[in-house]
């Protein structure tokens, strides 16, 4: 649903016919805190492939690195990797930091509607002393 002066109304008109890599893959927020979950808990790789694939390669301009198709970066000394897209009316940002917490956000807005409430949840984590950078 998307908001406008009289209310609500349905955004299916703008949606692809059906799910593609780049716009248009469908989810909610539990299958992504389920994907996460499974990530971290080594469910879907092992922890040497999970790793490799989380672990950024490739520095970025706003300082973070990019790995096999996720960003990672730390934040107020908290690490996180996840993965963001989105196109008019639609977008989702996942964040899988340490200390086991997982931010998951999908908006019927455009982007950056669900990178600034990601951003804003995670920047307001904060971690034991007693946890380090890269704890997994």
């Amino acid at each position: 649903m998307r908001g406008n002066a009289v209310g609500f109304e349905p955004n299916t008109n703008t949606l692809p016919w059906r799910g593609t890599s780049a716009r248009g893959g469908y989810s909610t927020v539990r299958d992504l805190l389920r994907f996460a979950d499974a990530l971290r808990a080594r469910k879907l790789l092992d922890a040497r492939y999970t790793e490799l694939l989380t672990t950024g390669k490739v520095s970025t301009p706003g300082g973070g690195k990019y790995a096999f198709g996720f960003g990672d970066n730390v934040r107020n000394g908290l690490r996180c990797y996840g993965h963001n897209g989105g196109a008019p009316e639609k977008n989702g940002d996942l964040e899988i930091c340490d200390g086991g917490y997982v931010v998951a956000v999908l908006a019927n807005m455009d982007p950056p509607a669900a990178g600034r409430i990601s951003d804003f949840v995670v920047n307001r984590i904060q971690l034991p002393t007693n946890t380090s950078i890269g704890s997994r």
